[in-house]
């Protein structure tokens, strides 16, 4: 083989090596980038589901304030809480940190920062798996059972009960012993239960998918980094073997 052909051999190694570590290197800052989104992800799904366990007990804290002092305000904040829920008011400004403690502490009103988007219509943007997102449906079901018993309650109070067809039009002396046993007895303690344990149990899903996810990510990054390195080292091998053989040439 004569010289200049081993030359532009040598140098074709190079130059493929060079272009082996540029893209190994795009891969390594593209695995960066998707393990920062699964952070992310995973955060937003924990926040949501913590949202969902959050507002049940703000629904709680309504209801059993409510049927102590009687202040509507109490009611209207109750109310709120299933709107924003459901997505039929604006998210509000601040409302996945410290919210319903400023508001009652200030007798506020809702500062609304977005869309109205149903808990369940972030759930599906998240892109939960079918398992994930059954366990926090049947925590939302189980949530909303317990509004039921909530709503029976605080009508008591002010001496409202069903009829027959489920509607709170016969009027009674208001019972607030009886809202207070609903409240506080077994049968509420044993609902909040139902609630939470498929929230406990979507957490447990939620980390072991998203951390085979992770280590899938880690590992591909990994590879980036090793494929960049041995490139770039292959590159300089050949660059100082070309130098030292044709160099004095």
């Amino acid at each position: 083989m004569s010289i200049q052909r081993r030359f532009q051999l040598f140098s074709g190694v190079i130059m493929a090596a060079l272009v082996c570590g540029s893209l190994a290197v795009i891969w390594a800052m593209l695995s960066v980038d998707r393990l920062s989104s699964l952070e992310q992800k995973r955060y937003e799904s924990y926040r949501l589901a913590d949202e969902l366990r959050q507002s049940s007990d703000d629904l709680t804290r309504m209801a059993r304030s409510f049927a102590a002092t009687r202040d509507g305000r109490f009611k209207v904040y109750f109310q709120d809480i299933l709107d924003i829920r459901a997505g039929e008011i604006p998210y509000p400004e601040g409302y996945d940190g410290i919210f319903w403690d400023f508001i009652v502490a200030d007798n506020g009103r809702l500062k609304y920062e977005g869309d109205a988007a149903s808990l369940k219509e972030r759930m599906k943007r998240l892109g939960f798996s079918d398992a994930e997102f059954a366990k926090l449906t049947e925590a939302e079901q189980q949530s909303s059972d317990l509004v039921d018993l909530e709503n029976v309650a605080m009508n008591a109070v002010v001496g409202q009960f069903r009829d027959s067809e489920g509607e709170f039009t016969v009027l009674r002396a208001p019972d607030p012993r009886l809202a207070l046993q609903l409240l506080f007895g077994d049968e509420y303690h044993q609902a909040k239960a139902k609630i939470m344990q498929p929230i406990q149990e979507f957490f447990g899903l939620l980390k072991s998918r998203t951390a085979a996810e992770t280590q899938t990510a880690r590992e591909a990054h990994r590879r980036s980094i090793l494929m960049a390195v041995i490139a770039i080292l292959t590159s300089l091998v050949f660059t100082g073997w070309r130098s030292s053989r044709f160099g004095n040439r």
